[in-house]
């Protein structure tokens, strides 16, 4: 692979990776205490959980078409956000005791419920809506298809070079 599509790859899966994050519904500190929506985590963990496991996954097809590679980084990055926010759900609804609910919308446009009924005062919601929920899946899905952008760049370009056949000149 020549080094401007590596670098094309790489900077595309990166692009990919950082945009994937704005969709991810990371609560931070304020979401621990179920003050507010969304993982009790912080962007950077999750950015990285979703980038790393769709390079992780991508390599599990090693040898396919890139976008079978990428859409297999997709897949799995998806998993691990739904899986993430599920568990985190749990723990707010049968833990803390808190329904999921959030503030910035009135109704959630998925269920079509009334978030102002079971938010609790004070508090900017808690836990992971249905509509934050949609919204971690497709930051998954953006962060893991750039994973397997950047593990089909770095693979190609690693098992193309010559650097490690050809004998020292």
């Amino acid at each position: 692979m020549d080094p401007i599509s590596l670098i094309l790859f790489i900077a595309i899966g990166g692009i990919m990776i950082g945009a994937g994050v704005h969709f991810i519904p990371v609560g931070g500190a304020p979401a621990a205490m179920a003050t507010a929506t969304g993982v009790g985590t912080g962007t950077a963990m999750l950015a990285a959980g979703a980038g790393l496991t769709g390079l992780i996954t991508a390599a599990s097809m090693s040898g396919q078409p890139f976008y079978i590679i990428c859409i297999s980084g997709a897949i799995g990055a998806m998993i691990m956000m739904g899986i993430t926010m599920l568990i985190a759900n749990f723990i707010y609804i049968f833990g803390v005791g808190v329904v999921p609910a959030a503030s910035k919308v009135p109704v959630d446009w998925i269920t079509k419920r009334n978030q102002e009924a079971y938010k609790t005062p004070g508090t900017e919601g808690h836990g992971v809506p249905t509509t934050s929920f949609v919204s971690g899946l497709i930051g998954g899905l953006l962060g893991g298809f750039g994973g397997g952008l950047v593990y089909y760049g770095i693979n190609t370009a690693v098992n193309d070079s010559t650097f490690v056949t050809d004998p020292a000149v």
